[in-house]
């Protein structure tokens, strides 16, 4: 293989486009560019071979095209690639093992030849039940697991996704039966999920033979160990799996230094809480998506969160048939078992996403609407019935600083809200600057005006957004005498309102002409 470098030339004093290859006499075509602008004529007078290049750049080359592809298989699958473009080529990759040290491959001779040329470098190394995988004898995988478990002890990244319950077993036994003092990452995950999901005979023991292991990911079942504590973990996430609430606890207080903690799956349906209290001082998330929604709820109170940079996102999926509502997830903010939690204090905006088949109550820092940022505390309950009152009033965060509410969802769903959790939610938040409200019933809109037109609620109010609302003439009307008694010409704050209505217009000329000598800025627009 020759790679062909042209040698420059400097320009003619013809101006042409003509070019001129050695050895032939051809010429090329006139240039049609203007006299001024020419091509210089090139001569590839030499041949450059690939074998010249210093064993130092090529390996840079190479390790480049390993990072640079979307998956391992791929990575390991242009390796060897690499290594058949010539011998020279060949001899520098197989004197670098780190090329070699990163393993995906499904193939018991091609691993063994990986983990040889990596010599006694640390291995990251995955192991995937893919319709490829599987497509070979069932030995074939099985020495793949074998072989990669054989160099457990050196791996720092180690990933096993299985089909097979006895390969699931036999990677579990055969990790907890070895040492592994430069694991760090560790994912083991059985495909499909037990269904149903079923408890783990025994209790989780203490293993002590993962001293470095900072990210855990377990899927289809509870762990049987537990890494021996204080542990490094940073990062724990807990799938598809029957959890319990003493066993969760155990966990988490042998890891003082986790950053992020997810659960999903469900808990016991006999569990209770445990008395136990866990300190996370490092904790920046906290995720759980399982079901009953009494599991998440036990758990809660054993877990002190001291920093005020922790997000939380709670959910429950609509399909598990129990007793539990919005109300039963997270405690209200000063009841009388409240969550120590420092990041339900100071929160400065509310979301709230109502549909036909979920609720959602997010929670932010910012009251900017356009800050990117997650929401520091999301709870969101998937199901097919009313909505609870807990979601517009006694949310789980102390709400006196909220400074902007967001109201989004179907008109049936926000209809059957009574009217007196408004004069609740306002009477809650008295910094509230930015009311938007989007896609809600006549009648709790109308309870809306009402509740608005009941001052001193909600002094501060400088912004009032109304999307996609459906109002009559009286209703209209009632909205801006509202709108007047808040006005900064009667010494309130309200200055700019926002009305897109859900059908004609039902304003005159005059609206607009007295809002504005009352100093408030009205932006109206209407669909038919």
């Amino acid at each position: 293989m020759g790679m062909h470098l042209a040698q420059a030339v400097p320009p003619t004093r013809r101006h042409n486009c003509e070019e001129t290859v050695q050895g032939h006499g051809d010429r090329g075509p006139q240039c049609m560019l203007p006299e001024k602008v020419s091509q210089l004529q090139i001569t590839p007078d030499r041949i450059v071979s690939p074998n010249s290049l210093p064993p130092e750049l090529l390996q840079l080359i190479f390790e480049r095209a390993v990072d640079t592809a979307d998956t391992a298989p791929k990575a390991n699958a242009q390796l060897i690639d690499i290594t058949h473009v010539g011998r020279y080529w060949r001899d520098v990759a197989l004197h670098t093992p780190t090329l070699w040290s990163h393993i995906a491959l499904t193939h018991s001779d091609a691993v063994k030849a990986f983990l040889k040329r990596s010599q006694d470098l640390p291995l990251r190394s995955s192991v995937d039940a893919t319709p490829e995988a599987l497509a070979n004898p069932k030995h074939m995988f099985n020495q793949v697991l074998q072989a990669l478990l054989a160099q457990y002890g050196r791996t720092s990244s180690f990933k096993v996704s299985v089909s097979q319950s006895h390969a699931f077993d036999f990677a579990i036994k055969r990790i907890a039966s070895a040492r592994a003092p430069q694991l760090e990452k560790l994912w083991i995950e059985r495909l499909p999920a037990p269904d149903p999901l079923v408890s783990p005979e025994n209790r989780p023991t203490d293993f002590d033979g993962v001293p470095r292991l900072r990210s855990l990911t377990f899927s289809g079942e509870f762990l049987p160990w537990y890494p021996r504590g204080p542990n490094a973990l940073t990062e724990i996430d807990l799938t598809n799996a029957l959890h319990d609430v003493h066993a969760m606890v155990s966990l988490l207080s042998r890891s003082p230094s986790l950053e992020r903690v997810t659960v999903g799956g469900s808990f016991n349906e006999h569990t209770t809480r445990d008395p136990r209290k866990v300190t996370l001082t490092r904790l920046k998330r906290l995720r759980m998506h399982s079901y009953p929604i009494r599991g998440i709820a036990a758990l809660l109170p054993s877990l002190i969160l001291p920093s005020k940079h922790t997000d939380i996102l709670l959910s429950s999926p609509w399909h598990y048939r129990d007793d539990g509502g919005f109300s039963d997830i997270i405690p209200a903010y000063g009841g009388a078992q409240p969550l120590d939690y420092a990041v339900l204090q100071g929160l400065r905006r509310v979301d709230l996403w109502g549909g036909y088949g979920d609720q959602t109550l997010c929670a932010y820092r910012s009251s900017d609407v356009d800050d990117p940022a997650e929401p520091a505390v999301e709870v969101k309950i998937s199901r097919y019935r009313s909505t609870s009152e807990r979601f517009f009033v006694n949310w789980p965060f102390d709400a006196s600083s909220v400074e902007t509410i967001t109201i989004l969802g179907h008109r049936d769903v926000f209809g059957v809200a009574p009217r007196e959790l408004w004069g609740a939610m306002l009477a809650a938040v008295p910094a509230l600057k930015t009311l938007r409200v989007e896609k809600i019933g006549n009648s709790m809109f109308d309870d809306l005006i009402l509740r608005l037109g009941s001052r001193p609620l909600c002094n501060q109010l400088e912004t009032l957004v109304l999307k996609d609302v459906i109002l009559d003439r009286p209703a209209w009307k009632a909205l801006m005498d509202v709108v007047a008694s808040r006005s900064p010409a009667v010494g309130g704050c309200l200055s700019h309102v926002a009305v897109s209505l859900k059908g004609p217009a039902v304003w005159g000329q005059s609206t607009s002409r007295r809002m504005r000598e009352a100093g408030v800025e009205l932006v109206l627009t209407a669909s038919a």
